[in-house]
C-alpha cells in the first residue's frame, strides 16, 4: 500500500458505491458508523481517519456477517501484542505491507487468519519518483477514470459516481 490516498467523495456517493447483496440475494446499502468522523479530503496520511468497509460482525456478536458497515477508522496497524486502550500511544506505526509477504509476517498473518480485514475505501494514491538530476520527488495521483452513472441491478437501485 501506498503512503497516501484520497478520498474526497461524499458519504451518499461512498454508500452507493459500496452496494452489495446480502445472503438472501437483496440489494442493499451499508449503513455508516460515526459519519461525523469522515472528513473528505485529497490528501490522506497514515494515522488520519478513513472511511472503511467492513463486516457488522465486527461490530455486534452475533450480527451477520453478510452485512456491511462503513466507518471512519484509523489508518494503521495495531500489533496484537499491544496492550495500552490507546493506540495512539503506540510508539510507531504500520501501515504498509507486501502482498506477496503478508502471509509471512506475523504482523499481519495473525489479524488476517482472525478475519480482521476491511476495504480501505480510496478514490486514488499518491506514488513519488525521484527526479534523476535533483533529489527532490514528485508526487504522481493513480486513480481509474470514473463513468458517472452505472446500474448496480435491474431494480432501481443505481450508483451515480
Amino acid at each position: 500500500m501506498c503512503g497516501r490516498t484520497s478520498c474526497h467523495l461524499p458519504t451518499d456517493v461512498l454508500t452507493r458505491a459500496c452496494a452489495y447483496q446480502d445472503r438472501q440475494g437483496q440489494q442493499r446499502l451499508p449503513e455508516w458508523r460515526h459519519p461525523d468522523k469522515y472528513c473528505p479530503s485529497y490528501n490522506n496520511s497514515p494515522q488520519s481517519y478513513s472511511p472503511v468497509l467492513l463486516s457488522r460482525l465486527h461490530f455486534e456478536k452475533g450480527a451477520d456477517s453478510s452485512e456491511r458497515v462503513i466507518a471512519p477508522m484509523r489508518w494503521g496497524l495495531i500489533p496484537s501484542w499491544f496492550k495500552e486502550g490507546d493506540p495512539s500511544k503506540l510508539q510507531f506505526s504500520t501501515s504498509n505491507c507486501r502482498s506477496d509477504t503478508i502471509m509471512e509476517k506475523p504482523s499481519f498473518k495473525v489479524p488476517l487468519g482472525k478475519g480482521r480485514r476491511c476495504v480501505v475505501l480510496a478514490d486514488g494514491f499518491y506514488e513519488w519518483q525521484r527526479c534523476q538530476r535533483t533529489s527532490q520527488r514528485q508526487p504522481y495521483f493513480i486513480y481509474f477514470p470514473q463513468i458517472k452513472t452505472e446500474k448496480v441491478s435491474s431494480s432501481a437501485l443505481t450508483v451515480n459516481i
